[in-house]
């Protein structure tokens, strides 16, 4: 219980930016959402348990923009649950643990559920439970595989990660890297026949779950359920995605150049925690087989990250699809702590954790404020439209009751209050998003515009070729009857 509370003040404090009622892009289109298509969307995507749950709320009365603040608590109460139980399962593991070494241990726990990766969870209000049970399901996972070694546990470990996977497929980076983790500690850093069954059934239980959810995605879309997009499985795009992999993701990931003023940080706490592990590994004078383990491990973990972007169409790697990332610093953390170092090396990996903590929650704070900057620039701008919309009513007295948004040849997707905190999903306009500018539109100015689709003459007429670097009412809006026609600069 000691361990939950903590955490949760902890995750109460890093994402209270977003406890705030907020939207993302995503948000603005299930405003009107009296049909409940937003958790329908779930099966188009092959998700039929984030499906499930999300109906479930639904129908409870639950939605998604407007009980925004219950949604986030879902997700922060599952997250401090899982980082629980996956301190725990150190515990467990290890033995003869002092309370130092169990909030260490939680600590390490932490930099898989504080980090700016994360983060992307909280930015879609609503997919708070979604990625919150989730997490908590991924834990609960790893759990039963390494709380006892028989079949029952076995299966309840599968089911439990078919249920995670069947909410958010990335999800099985944490579980390969949690579980990877754990299973080099229940090793003691040696080979025999045990050790390699235990990665085996560690292994098949990975397959067996994403083959299933995989025949789920398959099946639904043979079906007519789910629909193919550019991010499905597919073997054709995998030697171009693993160039992208390396030559541009990897700079990314080290380099931070999307993140103000992180970019040293990550690098400088992960080389710190690695240098003090192959240190403590030395002292302890590990034999080969132990580092090879050790390299193994580190290498399988961070190899995840990258496994389901290597075998879709197109890489889309946004924060939310690497979070498996930080789940490798846990990992250096955990081994280091299990190996019982001396107090002068807990004190300095304890130090790169809080360095590491403190500046995630700094940025965090920093990409919900963007957030919030964000949508008051989207409702100002949606405010200066409907100030001519109704100079048009007044002056030909006729109601416009239709909209559509484009973009013109050049889109800006970034306010320039928000330079450093956009990347990916995040923080990007909303009239750059065909699904959610009206909606927002209607949001901020309490109208009900229908979306119609971009009329081609109109645009060919009035817009084809232009480009604006500011908001122009008077270019950038063109009435005909009772439709406007707006294209964002």
């Amino acid at each position: 219980m000691v361990l939950f509370v903590i955490n949760l003040a902890v995750l109460l404090l890093a994402f209270s930016p977003y406890l705030k009622t907020l939207f993302s892009s995503d948000s603005y289109a299930h405003i009107e959402e009296g049909n409940g298509l937003y958790y329908q969307g779930h099966l188009w995507l092959g998700r039929p348990v984030s499906y499930a749950i999300m109906a479930i709320l639904y129908h409870l009365g639950v939605r998604v923009t407007s009980h925004q603040l219950l949604l986030k608590l879902i997700l922060l109460v599952c997250s401090a649950a899982g980082a629980v139980i996956i301190t725990l399962l150190f515990a467990k593991i290890k033995g003869n643990n002092d309370w130092k070494t169990l909030l260490l241990a939680n600590m390490a726990v932490l930099l898989s559920f504080v980090n700016i990766f994360i983060q992307e969870f909280y930015y879609f209000p609503e997919a708070g439970p979604v990625f919150g049970f989730g997490l908590l399901f991924t834990a609960l996972s790893v759990w039963f595989f390494f709380r006892r070694q028989n079949i029952i546990h076995l299966l309840l470990s599968l089911l439990f990660l078919v249920l995670s996977l069947g909410m958010y497929q990335v999800l099985v980076q944490l579980y390969i890297c949690w579980g990877m983790c754990f299973w080099l500690m229940e090793s003691k850093f040696t080979i025999n026949k045990r050790v390699v069954l235990r990665f085996f059934q560690l292994a098949v239980v990975c397959i067996i779950a994403s083959a299933i959810t995989m025949a789920v995605l398959v099946l639904f879309q043979q079906i007519g359920i789910a629909f193919v997009s550019e991010r499905n499985v597919s073997l054709s795009a995998v030697w171009g995605n693993l160039a992208i992999l390396v030559l541009q993701v990897q700079g990314f990931l080290w380099g931070f150049k999307h993140f103000v003023a992180f970019n040293w940080v990550v690098p400088l706490v992960f080389l710190v925690l690695l240098a003090l592990l192959v240190f403590v590994l030395a002292r302890r004078k590990t034999k080969l087989v132990g580092w090879l383990m050790v390299l193994f491990t580190l290498a399988a973990n961070y190899l995840s990250v990258f496994l389901l972007h290597a075998v879709t169409d197109s890489v889309w790697a946004v924060p939310r699809t690497l979070v498996g990332f930080f789940g490798l610093f846990t990992t250096v953390a955990l081994i280091l702590l299990f190996l019982q170092p001396p107090k002068g090396v807990r004190w300095c990996a304890a130090g790169a954790m809080a360095v590491f903590l403190v500046f995630s929650v700094i940025h965090i704070g920093g990409f919900g404020t963007a957030q919030r900057v964000n949508n008051a620039v989207d409702a100002q701008i949606a405010r200066e439209v409907h100030e001519e919309v109704l100079r048009y009513e007044q002056k030909g007295g006729v109601r416009v009751e239709k909209m559509v948004v484009g973009q013109d040849a050049s889109p800006v997707y970034t306010y320039p209050e928000n330079i450093g905190y956009s990347y990916g999903d995040q923080n990007y306009r909303v009239w750059q998003n065909f699904w959610g500018a009206v909606a927002a539109y209607n949001l901020y100015t309490d109208s009900h515009m229908q979306v119609v689709t971009m009329s081609d003459e109109v645009y060919a007429e009035y817009f084809e070729g232009k480009n604006w670097d500011t908001f122009n009412a008077r270019e950038q809006l063109v009435f005909v009857d009772d439709t406007l026609y707006m294209v964002a600069y």
